[in-house]
This record gives C-alpha cells, structure tokens and sequence, in this order.
C-alpha cells in the first residue's frame, strides 16, 4: 500500500494543474460538441455539352477512387429532330434496348444501350457511365471526364446542357448516389 505525505501529495497536484493549464483549448474535447470538419469540396467547373456532337471534352481530370458530383445546372436538348420532347439530361425514361423492342430497331441507337435514350452519360479511362440530370459517384478508372448525349446519331439533335462537375471530399455529398459503370470500351 502506497502512502504519500501531505508534502509529496502536494508537490503532485502542483504538477498535475500546471500540466493542465499548459493545454490548448483546442485539446479539450466536450463530448457531443467536439466534431472533426471535414474537407471541403473543391469548387464546381462548368461545361456546356451540345446534344448534336459526340464525346465532348471537359477539362476535368480525375483519379479512380474519386467521388464525382456531375449536375446539370441549366438548358435543355432533344433527340431525334425534335420528334421527342425536350429533356434537361434524363432521357426519355426508357433504354435503348426497350427502345429497339418496341420500334423493331437495333440497339446501336445509343451509345450505351441499357441506359435511357436521350440522356447525358461520361466517359473516364475506359469506363462510361450513365448520369442523368444528377449522380454522384466514385470513380472506377482515372482520366479526363468526356460528356454526350446518349444517341449514336447526334446529327438530328439540338440543344445544349450547362453541367456543374465536382471532385467531393465529402461523405455527405453522397446523397444521390449513381454512375454505375455500364461497360469499358
């Protein structure tokens, strides 16, 4: 069994106060009110990507295991000579393939044949995705990002989409997750 004397004891709350008051309030951790900030995301580039050219470069370079927020901020486009109705990078709400069934057509009308005609899709390394008007997603090879619209023949299409690219270092950006790499070329 340990005792001190009320000198010893003394001599080791001094030094236990003075340790404490050399601390730095940034030391100090309040449970439930301390929380670590995290990065903030990089600001947005804007692209404008015309629906009657093929791959558009954008300038925006990525590395894989990146999470990407690609968000169309403006515009509209139309395929088909403006037989469809215009849409602001959703597409038409049916695949090519549903597509191709339906009209007895073949499914090289579009790009990416399992994802909606008319809508804005990318291109990373060798990866293309399907986006939408909106996604959120990781990145699975690294490269420059390239936009379209999901239509192999851009020549009858109009229209131009303003879209919003960021690279997010943030958890909580990941809200509206998609970008399902479709296939590699």
């Amino acid at each position: 069994m340990l005792f001190l004397s009320f000198f010893e004891w003394n001599a080791n709350q001094g030094e236990h106060s003075s340790k404490n008051n050399e601390s730095s309030d940034k030391d100090t951790v309040i449970p439930g009110r301390n929380t670590k900030t995290e990065p903030e995301n990089e600001p947005a580039t804007r692209v404008i990507v015309k629906a009657d050219q093929d791959w558009q470069s954008t300038g925006f370079h990525v590395l894989r295991g990146e999470k990407i927020l690609l968000e169309v901020v403006e515009g509209f486009w139309n395929a088909a000579d403006g037989f469809l109705l215009d849409n602001n990078g959703r597409g038409y709400g049916y695949s090519c393939a549903q597509s191709a069934i339906a009209n007895k057509d073949d499914t090289t009308r579009c790009v990416l044949g399992e994802y909606t005609l008319g809508a804005l899709i990318a291109s990373i390394g060798r990866t293309r995705y399907g986006i939408g008007n909106k996604c959120t997603f990781t990145a699975t090879d690294s490269g420059e990002v390239y936009l379209r619209m999901n239509d192999n023949n851009s020549t009858g299409n109009s229209g131009k989409l303003v879209i919003e690219i960021s690279r997010l270092h943030t958890t909580s950006a990941l809200d509206n997750i998609c970008g399902q790499p479709f296939e590699t070329k």
